[in-house]
């Protein structure tokens, strides 16, 4: 019996390469996007990067089943996808970070070698994607034993790669800032990101019931850890009264990055009221939106400072933030399995 084609996964997958091509053309013609670039991409890898963390900690914990990582594990695939748009960043690190123009001296001077860079950044986006296909299916319960063994390594080698990458790919925008927990960090963001996305990928293709309590749980987490890593980090800067860290945040706190840092306080306030019992799915699914939406302005809000000197949102951004939120969507909706007829709204 021949299966039908999918023109719904075709055109998802055809969009996707076309704006990669955009991307590269651009880059390649020196359009001055890298910053946005960049800012877009780090939010379309967050995504199934966060949901992978998430599926190995499930999986670490003996929850591989549970209704919450259903939803997760079907974000895998996007990795191998989103790892190619780092493409334009490989081709022309020069329009972004500034020690590939000015090189660094000593062991600053080695570990910032452009060939250096670009194969560290090859090889953790090659074994991030690697462990997403190796966790897109639950283990059957026999080898549920030496699928934790593959989660503890998984989520070692996650942490030294997202921590590394933390570094490369955005504090090294800034090289005076030295912040210990930049990699936690963002590490966080990515996961409060894939599971607020997976809270709405399910919301809209199934409606959330029994699975919601699951999810407002993650979603009560997941942003706490976010927030009290961003208080940390200001806070050490703070204290440790130094000019050129605290610049970092001066860049960053005023007009519309000042609005962001609200947005951000406002979607954890949203992620406290998930603790009340019993779960709205309507409030669940807005502060699932709110998050997404946080996330995707703090990619920006990371990022394009170090380029400008403040926090601004360019014509750019807005386009590049676009396309990654609607080469996500265009993915995650359309590769997900469509509900059985009949099926329970609870089942995920």
């Amino acid at each position: 019996m021949r299966r039908r084609v999918r023109w719904d996964r075709v055109w998802a997958l055809l969009l996707a390469l076309l704006i990669l091509a955009g991307g590269i053309a651009l880059t390649a013609s020196g359009v001055p996007m890298m910053p946005s670039y960049l800012a877009a991409w780090l939010f379309l890898l967050a995504v199934p990067v966060g949901a992978l963390a998430l599926v190995m900690g499930l999986e670490l914990a003996g929850a591989a089943l549970l209704p919450v990582a259903a939803p997760l594990r079907r974000m895998l695939p996007l990795l191998p996808l989103a790892a190619l748009f780092a493409v334009p960043v490989l081709l022309n690190p020069a329009a972004l970070y500034g020690w590939t123009v000015h090189p660094l001296h000593g062991f600053a001077g080695v570990w910032f070698a452009q060939r250096f860079f670009i194969a560290r950044m090859a090889a953790g986006l090659v074994i991030w994607s690697i462990l997403a296909l190796l966790f897109l299916r639950p283990p059957p319960p026999q080898k549920a034993a030496g699928r934790a063994g593959l989660a503890t390594l998984g989520l070692m080698l996650h942490f030294v790669i997202g921590s590394i990458a933390a570094f490369d790919w955005t504090m090294s925008l800034y090289l005076p800032l030295a912040s210990s927990v930049f990699g936690l960090l963002l590490m966080a963001a990515q996961c409060s990101l894939a599971a607020s996305a997976a809270v709405l990928v399910t919301a809209v293709r199934r409606g959330i019931c029994a699975t919601g309590a699951g999810f407002a749980a993650l979603l009560a987490a997941l942003p706490g850890a976010w927030t009290f890593l961003h208080f940390t980090q200001f806070l050490v800067i703070w204290s440790a009264n130094k000019p050129e860290e605290a610049d970092w945040y001066l860049h960053r706190s005023h007009g519309l990055g000042a609005a962001a840092e609200w947005l951000g306080l406002l979607a954890f306030i949203g992620a406290l009221t998930l603790l009340r019992r019993p779960v709205l799915p309507g409030l669940l699914a807005a502060v699932a939106a709110l998050l997404v939406f946080t996330h995707l302005i703090e990619m920006l809000w990371l990022v394009t400072p170090s380029v400008r000197g403040r926090f601004t949102v360019s014509l750019a951004d807005a386009l590049a933030m676009l396309a990654a939120a609607v080469v996500a969507a265009a993915i995650l909706f359309t590769f997900q399995p469509r509900p059985r007829q009949g099926a329970g709204h609870g089942t995920a």
